[in-house]
């Protein structure tokens, strides 16, 4: 599991390359959970087709065909989570998200419903990328936003 290590001052925290600092008694969040690993490896053994099955938006095409911008970038993250889910043996891409995703407290977020938990923490990161504040100020908002525009198609 990640290593937690009390900060007096600040709070740091490595997200897909870019350290997040903000003024506050938080804590230090180690990157790579051995959890994260243990999900990103077996899911490498997941065929093409079944990985397109587990999306909403992207289906294999080459070019998007949809026409809302929401649903365009929709689109695009799956499709790359289908092309970065199918790299044997390479969890880089996915390692820092995930490790983030479970250790902010959203591993069992939505646990039952059909999206694998690498789609939602690269919808997760992406999220946080248009929004202030560190990742643990958008947990709250994340989970509404996944559930009424993400899932809502």
């Amino acid at each position: 599991m990640a290593s937690f290590v009390p900060q007096q001052s600040s709070f740091v925290m490595r997200c897909v390359g870019a350290t997040i600092i903000t003024t506050c008694n938080r804590l230090v969040i180690s990157t790579f959970d051995q959890t994260a690993k243990y999900i990103i490896t077996k899911q490498h053994d997941m065929k093409r087709e079944d990985a397109i099955k587990l999306c909403r938006y992207y289906h294999g095409e080459k070019e998007c065909k949809l026409k809302e911008q929401t649903d365009i970038m929709f689109w695009e993250y799956e499709r790359v989570w289908v092309h970065e889910t199918l790299k044997e043996n390479d969890t880089s891409f996915f390692s820092e998200m995930l490790s983030l995703y479970i250790v902010i407290g959203l591993k069992d977020f939505e646990k039952f419903d059909d999206t694998p938990i690498t789609l939602k923490a690269l919808l997760f990161d992406r999220f946080c990328k248009w929004r202030s504040g560190a990742p643990i100020d958008n947990v709250s908002e994340f989970k509404t936003f996944y559930k009424q525009t993400y899932k809502s198609k």
